[in-house]
Parts: C-alpha cells; sequence; structure tokens
C-alpha cells in the first residue's frame, strides 16, 4: 500500500525531460521561493534520470517512430470528475484496444527500458485505490495520457496546473487560443509520438484514451485523426463541482509549484469547467456524424451493459459480444465501491447554477432552488 507521505511528495514532473523541465521554468520566468525544495527535487530527479531516458530512446525511439496507429482511435471526453476513469476501465476491457497504463504513465521515459524488472519493483508503490474516489488501482490499470505528456512536451495543459496561477498553457494547448503555427506543428508531433509510444508498448495499434484536456481539442483532434471515434461522458454538475475541489484537495495541490489558495482553486474549478466544456459544445459539429455518442454517468452507473452495447452500436465497433464477460469481470470486481458523496451548501448551488447554467440546459440536468 502506498505510503500517504511518499503520495505528497512525489511529482509527476520527476522523471521528465531535462529539456521540457528547462523550458517551461524559462516560459514561467520565475519561481516560487517558497517552493525551492521541489524545484530543487525535480532539477535534481530530472538529471539523475538522464542517462536512463537517452539510453531508452537510443533503443527504442526509432521503433517507436515507425509504429503504425490505428485511424479509428477511440476519445473519451469529459470533465475531470464525470465518470471518465469508468468509462475508461470498462473499455479497455475489449482486447481489440491498447491503453496507457498507470505503470506506462508515471515512468513515461523509462518505462519501456525497465518494463520487466522496473514494473515489478515499483509495483509495491502503487496505492490498491486512488486518493480521491476510492476507485480501484495498480500497474496495469488504464491512466490518463495528458499526465505522461506533461513529461515529454511543453504543450501539455497540466502544466497550467503544476504552474496554477498561469493559465497561458491551458489558452495555448488546450483552447489553441494566440497558439503560432510553430507551436501547433509541435504540438501535434508530440501528441502524436505519446501515441505511439502507448501503441508500441501494447503492440496494439488501436487506442482508447481517455483525457479531459481533449474535451476542447476535438479540431485539433480530428485534424490528426479524421476518422476518430468520441464518447462523451457527462455527469451532474453539483457533483462534478463538489467532486473537481476534492480531486484538488487530495492530488492536484500536491503538485502546485506555486501557491495558491483554496479561493483560488474554487474560481479555477469554475474557470476551467466553463472554458473546456463551451469549447467541447462549439467544436461537437465538427465530428462525422456516427462518430460521436454522448453518453450520462449516471446511466453508465445504473445500466452499465445497455451503455456499452449502444456506444458499440452507435459508433460502429466490433466484438461487444465477445467483451461482455470481460465488462462482467470488472463489474463484479468494484462492485462494492462506494462513491464519495458530497453535499454542496445552498451558496455552492447558487454559485454552479449562475455559472454552468449552460451545463444544465446542454445535458438535461435539473436546477435546484437555493435562496441565496
Amino acid at each position: 500500500m502506498l505510503h500517504k507521505e511518499f503520495e505528497l511528495k512525489q511529482h509527476q514532473l520527476f522523471i521528465a525531460y531535462l529539456k521540457v523541465w528547462a523550458k517551461v521554468l524559462s516560459m514561467k520566468g520565475h519561481y516560487s521561493p517558497s517552493l525551492f525544495n521541489q524545484f530543487a527535487r525535480i532539477t535534481l530527479t530530472c538529471l539523475a534520470t538522464q542517462p536512463f531516458q537517452l539510453l531508452e530512446k537510443m533503443i527504442y525511439d526509432r521503433k517507436v517512430r515507425n509504429t503504425k496507429l490505428h485511424p479509428s482511435p477511440v476519445f473519451i471526453l469529459g470533465h475531470w470528475r464525470s465518470g471518465t476513469t469508468h468509462l475508461h476501465y470498462l473499455l479497455a476491457c475489449d482486447p481489440q484496444f491498447g491503453f496507457l497504463s498507470n505503470y506506462q504513465a508515471f515512468l513515461f521515459n523509462v518505462s519501456l527500458l525497465g518494463n520487466n524488472w522496473l514494473k515489478r519493483a515499483v509495483a509495491h508503490l502503487f496505492p490498491e485505490t486512488r486518493l480521491m474516489d476510492n476507485m480501484i488501482f495498480s500497474p496495469d490499470l488504464p491512466a490518463e495520457e495528458e499526465l505522461p505528456f506533461s513529461n515529454i512536451s511543453c504543450a501539455s495543459g497540466y502544466h497550467s496546473l503544476w504552474f496554477p496561477q498561469d493559465d497561458s498553457f491551458l489558452k495555448k494547448f488546450v483552447l489553441f487560443e494566440g497558439v503560432s503555427p510553430t507551436e501547433l506543428e509541435q504540438w501535434r508531433k508530440d501528441f502524436h509520438f505519446l501515441l505511439q509510444k502507448i501503441a508500441f508498448a501494447q503492440k496494439k495499434p488501436r487506442l482508447v484514451l481517455k483525457n479531459p484536456f481533449n474535451t476542447a481539442r476535438i479540431k485539433e483532434l480530428l485534424e490528426l485523426f479524421p476518422e476518430a471515434k468520441f464518447i462523451h461522458i457527462c455527469r451532474n454538475p453539483y457533483d462534478v463541482y463538489q467532486s473537481t475541489l476534492h480531486w484538488y484537495d487530495k492530488v492536484v495541490k500536491t503538485q502546485f509549484l506555486q501557491p495558491f489558495s483554496e479561493k483560488d482553486i474554487e474560481e479555477k474549478t469554475i474557470r476551467y469547467y466553463q472554458l473546456i466544456m463551451k469549447k467541447y459544445l462549439e467544436q461537437k459539429a465538427l465530428i462525422p456524424k456516427g462518430n460521436l455518442i454522448e453518453v450520462r454517468f449516471e446511466d453508465l452507473e445504473t445500466n452499465p451493459f445497455l451503455v456499452l452495447e449502444i456506444i458499440y452500436s452507435r459508433l460502429r465497433l466490433d466484438g461487444f459480444k465477445n467483451a461482455v464477460p470481460l465488462f462482467s469481470r470488472y463489474l463484479n470486481q468494484v462492485g462494492d465501491y462506494q462513491k464519495n458523496k458530497y453535499r454542496p451548501s445552498d451558496k455552492e448551488i447558487a454559485k454552479v447554477n449562475r455559472e454552468w447554467s449552460f451545463a444544465f440546459k446542454a445535458w438535461d440536468y435539473a436546477m435546484e432552488d437555493v435562496a441565496c
């Protein structure tokens, strides 16, 4: 079982490319002296792992870049805490799909080099459940590809969470506002390489990918994969708001490289939901007919087989019947799973009603009446 001390001290950028870490710092222009120890630890671990990263590149880089990707990957879209992980876990049960594993996500730049011995060596460090929601967790279960993307590219939306005072990474590389042609092309190259490495590790060209940032990247994803399939999953906005704050408290705050208050977190949660979800609503019409399906978390939770069958049918995916026993095995494994339960205050309900009114209308959720 992962110890609390370990969970809080490790940073996602510990084995980033040194050039990425250096460039992100130069793009930031400053760092917070109060967090000097964390900056020093990241720098030292990046330096210490450079020989292994370079060795992996020497051995595998050409093979990875020659990896052919299926023209129709499946992208799971939706805001954090909307049920994207549950859906990802389910679809990853289908053996036709490759996916990023937690092991590869957390040790991306040395994951191929140490796939046999390193994976066994670090397996005991992975928790049995995720910090923010008690979902099952292991080195082999699916992960979100934006996390390792922040290790290999300066064009990751997560840099706007690692440096929470700076929204420029989100605006340029998620919303693609003010991005130069050169920066856009670099994002495409980096993201394509990321997916090639996942496919190479899995030995499966067709990937199922879960990444909330991709919810606002439909245009750019279609430019890379015109035949891609998209599944958008939504959840009651009140639940998303409370659960996102809990996610920040349990996980994201441990990764901050700048001071950021609780009030700042609340405002960022409201703003990022607005920016990402409105962008999705603007762009979803770009997806060719038959390549997008929208589902609710609440429906997936209460009737998973029906929702999965509809997904396979609408997106014209083969293999549903063969995957049913595997879906059943996973669902039996999490059969006694209990979600965290939150009750927002009247003030919070009023804020969500006011700031996210578009979401209630878009996905037909009922607003609660409050006195505030």
